[in-house]
């Protein structure tokens, strides 16, 4: 059968995607400096709409940063489930594959 990769979109339909007007951009500013996002609705319309949901919520202020991967991944949360935010957001249904490059694991 089709292999996942066969339905990834081309590197121009991505950077077309980057520039797009619904791109946001988020800037995150911690102890160590800031941290640059784009958060692209148009690859994951429900992750996006729930993190920059997260972002005008404040729901990031205070929160711990474990890692930081320039050009790569961001990884952050909350450090206890005591914390009244771990309850606060329903839980969110998966963003439907439209080809977007992924690595397993990642």
């Amino acid at each position: 059968g089709p292999d996942v990769t066969d339905y990834w979109r081309t590197e121009a339909a991505l950077q077309a995607d980057l520039a797009g007007p619904s791109t946001v951009k988020v800037q995150l500013q911690t102890s160590r400096g800031p941290i640059s996002l784009q958060v692209v609705p148009a690859w994951a319309p429900l992750g996006a709409q729930r993190f920059l949901e997260l972002v005008e919520d404040g729901f990031f202020s205070d929160l711990a940063v474990y890692r930081a991967i320039p050009d790569c991944l961001v990884q952050f949360g909350i450090v206890q489930e005591t914390d009244p935010r771990c309850h606060k957001y329903s839980d969110l249904e998966d963003d439907p594959l439209i080809g977007v490059p992924f690595e397993d694991g990642s």
